[in-house]
């Protein structure tokens, strides 16, 4: 099913696959905003700009320059040369802190520090192996180990020729006992983490990761959260057998740069949903947002319904355009997409779909023919009742946010290499 249908509409259905309540109908639920198609576009536009200007200020943060020495440091010295072990939590900080270096060289920690699944080694064991106080020696460009069965923390210089070690890195972790899904590991789970970056006693830096899970080892909630001075990124993930929520959300000063969520209700046990043959005997109901600043997509889908609608279209045409005006009308009965305001929920535009006929020629020996094939689109509908497709809607009125991203990329190009 689904299968005559363009790039655009195969994403929707992928963001907003789901089945939703049916009394949950996003295209009424909004008003449009008292605008032209015009504005609306040079709104969005803003919005765009406005989102470079947020990710531009992201790589301009203060802890940023600190994780970047911290690299550079553990790629002059790896202090774990000789534990090669397996700490899987901490991967991000150290991905965090190879941020802007070119060659990547904090993946020859990551590297020393891989899984040795086959071991008896649980995370606890090679976590107590690896603790101690780290403190860089700028004079011989190595690591000096302090013992310590309380402490894992990195002392270091905040900036490359630093000469004073102003900056710490103090990392935590606690974990939890139980049954575990990872093959051939009976060992602890991460249950809490942390890492916090200080320069002279200031945070610049700070990651927090906690995690409950089920007795069967899968996890029933995950709360991560990462702060890079005055941008944060969270994440958080809830499971039981018949309701799951999932979000994702990065702020500047607390304000929303982009945000996702989507929950979904039905028979979500593990093994419901391993010996499922589609979506249809797993998924009750759901819904779904996407959010860029003051710009959220929002969309919901009968899936049960759609795919009763597509076994019986795939039963009644055999004639492709036929086929697809039906799908097309299946999916505007079944399937809601809308652009609004996040501040005021003012829709910017609706959408619907319809069949759109492509004309082709091609020859058999030497004779001409013309064929025709349908697809179903998507466009959008405003305020005034005009429709246009996303390639028309999009060609003009976008330009300075393409030269704005283009001189994004640039200065990522000339300062990153």
């Amino acid at each position: 099913m689904l299968k005559k249908i363009s790039f655009f509409v195969v994403v929707s259905f992928a963001l907003f696959s789901c089945s939703k309540d049916k009394n949950d109908d996003t295209s009424t639920d909004y008003q449009f905003a008292n605008e032209t198609v015009d504005q609306g576009k040079a709104n969005l536009q803003s919005n765009g700009i406005d989102l470079i200007t947020e990710m531009d200020s992201l790589q301009s943060s203060n802890g940023v320059p600190a994780l970047q020495s911290l690299s550079e440091f553990l790629d002059e010295n790896n202090p774990f040369e000789s534990e090669i072990s397996s700490i899987p939590v901490l991967k991000t900080i150290l991905a965090t802190a190879s941020l802007g270096d070119d060659k990547n060289n904090i993946s020859t920690l990551s590297q020393a520090m891989q899984s040795d699944v086959e071991s008896d080694s649980t995370i606890s064991q090679v976590w107590k192996s690896l603790m101690g106080i780290y403190t860089w020696d700028k004079t011989n460009k190595v690591w000096v180990k302090t013992s310590s069965s309380t402490t894992f923390q990195f002392i270091f210089p905040s900036t490359k020729t630093g000469t004073s070690n102003n900056a710490t890195l103090t990392l935590s972790y606690t974990g939890k006992s139980g049954h575990s899904l990872i093959e051939d590991y009976n060992g602890d789970l991460p249950a809490t983490f942390s890492a916090s970056l200080k320069v002279s006693s200031t945070e610049l830096f700070a990651l927090n990761f906690n995690a409950s899970y089920n007795t069967d080892g899968t996890p029933s909630s995950v709360d991560y959260s990462l702060t890079l001075g005055s941008f944060k990124y969270s994440m958080n993930y809830t499971y039981t057998t018949s309701d799951v929520t999932y979000k994702i959300q990065l702020t500047h000063n607390s304000n929303t740069v982009i945000e996702f969520y989507t929950s979904v209700n039905g028979n979500l046990s593990k093994t419901n949903v391993e010996n499922a043959d589609d979506a249809v005997a797993v998924i009750n109901n759901a819904n779904a947002y996407f959010q860029i600043l003051n710009v959220k997509l929002i969309g919901s889908i009968d899936y049960k319904s759609i795919y009763n609608a597509e076994e019986q279209i795939d039963n009644d045409y055999t004639n492709e355009l036929k086929a697809d005006t039906a799908r097309a009308e299946a999916y505007n009965k079944y399937f809601s997409l809308i652009l609004v305001y996040a501040n005021n929920n003012q829709k910017i535009a609706g959408t619907e779909f319809y069949p759109v006929v492509d004309k082709y020629t091609y020859y058999s020996g030497t004779t001409l023919y013309t064929g025709y094939e349908s697809e179903v689109e998507l466009r959008f509908i405003f305020k005034d009742g005009s429709k246009q497709d996303f390639e028309t809607y999009f060609n003009t009125g976008f330009e300075s946010i393409i030269s704005k991203f283009s001189t994004f990329v640039s200065k990522l190009e000339a300062k990153y290499n």
